[in-house]
């Protein structure tokens, strides 16, 4: 109990939530957040000139209320994306689409981090650029966009 008390502190005072609103976590609304998109480094063994494509971070969080807090950090996001992605670039498969599943778990690790919290629950990584809340898979349409937010 102790453990999720300081946790909460922490998360609090990260986020500048109250630590009731960290342990009711478990039962506030799920939110999905689309950060701005940018380009990101590729590796490609067939065309060595590639180096950089478009993607867009989505972000499943457990809370909405945090969601806020995210958006305003997201540059520091951004900038453990891009240190986890020139360390690892995106590899490109053969019919030229990018595997971004190989990297999607560092991008977790990397985002929770910067956090310094485990708040993000998965990390979604597409190809090219999305409109602010017009992602074109389903589950991804209602995600908020932090620049809509702010």
């Amino acid at each position: 109990m102790r453990i999720v008390r300081c946790r909460g502190w922490l998360v609090g005072m990260l986020l500048g939530v109250s630590a009731g609103a960290v342990a009711a976590q478990t039962t506030s609304t799920p939110a999905n957040i689309q950060l701005l998109s940018f380009l990101a480094p590729i590796h490609s063994v067939e065309d060595p000139s590639l180096r950089e494509a478009p993607v867009t971070v989505f972000l499943d969080v457990a809370d909405q209320s945090l969601v806020p807090a995210i958006c305003e950090l997201s540059p520091r996001l951004r900038d453990a994306f891009m240190e986890v992605l020139h360390s690892k670039p995106i590899p490109v498969t053969a019919d030229r689409k990018l595997n971004t599943a190989a990297v999607e778990p560092m991008l977790l690790t990397a985002a929770n981090k910067a956090l310094r919290q485990n708040i993000v629950q998965a990390v979604t990584l597409t190809s090219g650029t999305q409109r602010l809340s017009g992602a074109s898979s389903r589950s991804r349409a209602l995600a908020l966009g932090c620049s809509k937010i702010q």
